[in-house]
Order: structure tokens, then sequence, then C-alpha cells
């Protein structure tokens, strides 16, 4: 497999812009597998609101579309609440559906110092085939502690 790929990132006041693309060529096949991102965020003072775009197409003609869209709020000089939402679906090279994902999550950060944050969080996604029938469903509750040394 041999991969070649680029980031563009653009970073001024509020805005904040990304594009990314991946191509990976993969031994004795006669397509890649193609990975393409857009994303942004903008700071309004009261929130900043961040969303992003993907697609992968990939040799065997199967492609995915997802999109994520969140918002960090500050609740204080030391709180953040972060949430966010985030959707995809993987149809065959005929276009027919094969699964559709979504999920979303919710999490608050507490910043003890400079170095230091508590944090604590909810995560629910689930994952359902052409038929409806839900493969998956995961719920994750995260509390911890970071420090950066």
């Amino acid at each position: 497999t041999q991969a070649t790929a680029f980031n563009v990132q653009y970073a001024n006041g509020p805005l904040a812009a990304q594009v990314g693309y991946q191509t990976e060529e993969i031994a004795g096949a006669t397509k890649s597998d193609d990975y393409m991102r857009l994303g942004a965020s903008y700071n309004f003072g009261v929130a900043t609101a961040k969303a992003s775009y993907g697609t992968v197409e990939y040799a065997n003609g199967n492609e995915v579309a997802e999109y994520q869209i969140g918002a960090d709020v500050p609740l204080s000089a030391a709180m953040t609440l972060s949430a966010g939402y985030a959707s995809s679906e993987t149809e065959n090279a005929a276009g027919a559906t094969l699964t559709e994902r979504e999920g979303f999550g919710i999490a608050v950060a507490y910043s003890l110092s400079k170095r230091t944050t508590v944090y604590g969080g909810y995560h629910r996604s689930t994952e359902d085939n052409a038929a409806g029938v839900e493969l998956n469903k995961n719920t994750v509750y995260a509390v911890g502690v970071k420090h950066t040394f």
C-alpha cells in the first residue's frame, strides 16, 4: 500500500478551516481508496461552533459520507461544556445504503490549573443496517484527570 496525503489549515481570529485529502493505492487493485475532509470552526465569543464533512470512496465501489456538528460553550473561565452530533452512511457501488451510523456526546471540562484539567462525559452511538436493524449500540461514560507535563 502506498499513501499520499495533504492537509491545508487556515486560522485567523475567530475562524479556523481545514481541508485534507488522502489516497491509498493498494497493491494489485485497479482503483485506490480516497479520503476527503473539510472542517471549520468559528468562535462567536459566547460559544465556538464546529462542523466537518467527509467522504471515503473505496476501491471496491463502496462510499461513505459523514458529517459532524458541535459546540464548545465556556460556562466560566475554568469550565467548558462541549456537545456534538455525528452521522454517516455507507453505500455500495449501486448507491444502495449498507449501514447508517449516528451518535452524540456531551462533556464538561474544568481547569484546576494551567496544566491540570478534570473532565466527565457521555457518548452514545448506534449503527443500523439497510433494513433498520440495529447492529451496534455503544454507550460510554468517561471521568478523568489530564495533566500536561
